[in-house]
């Protein structure tokens, strides 16, 4: 059956951030995600200073449609961005960098099926242990701090009913983007459902913020700060 016919139930948003090495690799797998799955992707250039968008210009799919946003407002910005123009009935996000097997997370995702108002956030598995260590300290304190178990809280993908996007009007630019959907999710009800997803290698570019213990302190203390203010409103 060829579902690029059918009316995509999943619209899935990459926000990519100088990601041009990899960018044709990506399209690969979304190109075969969408023949197998009735699947549609956007694709968001958030800001980049490479040849991203030189990439993005010739992408010529019904399934795959790109954003360009011209600066860099912030990670949640450009999923923001990308969520306000998907149509399909369940939504969500993953990253550019693929360290997911992404066929594999569709054929699961599917087979469980699509009912009511629920919410999927892969629970990532196979990290290396000081990655580990990282989000175990992180969900603990956002756990204590808004009093409710928060789980892998950057696992990815991100998938939910679009009924949930109205919601979101005053979600952070920020990486605390993940935080406050998760929350969001919990507070209405949602169903939330994890599924193990193994991480991979990333096979092009570079993280912006996991290089070392410095750029984890530094962005733990970027997060706890946004967090605040989540909690302050």
């Amino acid at each position: 059956m060829n579902n690029e016919k059918i009316a995509p139930i999943l619209e899935l948003i990459i926000p990519c951030y100088n990601e041009a090495s990899g960018l044709n690799g990506l399209l690969e797998i979304c190109t075969f995600a969408t023949q197998t799955f009735p699947v549609a992707f956007i694709l968001v250039n958030n800001g980049s200073t490479d040849e991203s968008e030189i990439f993005f210009q010739k992408i010529d799919s019904t399934r795959i449609r790109t954003l360009s946003i011209k600066t860099n407002l912030g990670y949640g910005n450009g999923v923001k961005q990308g969520l306000l123009i998907a149509t399909a009935p369940y939504i969500g996000w993953l990253h550019a960098d693929m360290q997911i097997n992404l066929d594999g997370f569709l054929h699961e995702l599917f087979k469980e099926g699509f009912t009511g108002d629920f919410f999927y956030k892969g629970k990532r598995t196979g990290r290396k242990f000081s990655q580990l260590i990282f989000t175990i300290g992180m969900s603990s304190v956002m756990s204590f701090m808004f009093h409710k178990p928060l789980n892998d809280i950057n696992g990815q993908p991100t998938i939910f009913s679009s009924s949930l996007l109205q919601r979101l009007e005053f979600a952070p630019d920020d990486f605390t983007f993940d935080l406050f959907v998760y929350l969001v999710a919990k507070k209405n009800g949602y169903k939330i459902r994890r599924i193990p997803v193994a991480m991979q290698e990333r096979k092009h570019g570079q993280s912006s913020w996991n290089t070392g213990i410095c750029s984890a302190l530094k962005l733990s203390r970027k997060m706890f700060s946004s967090a605040r203010k989540i909690k302050s409103n």
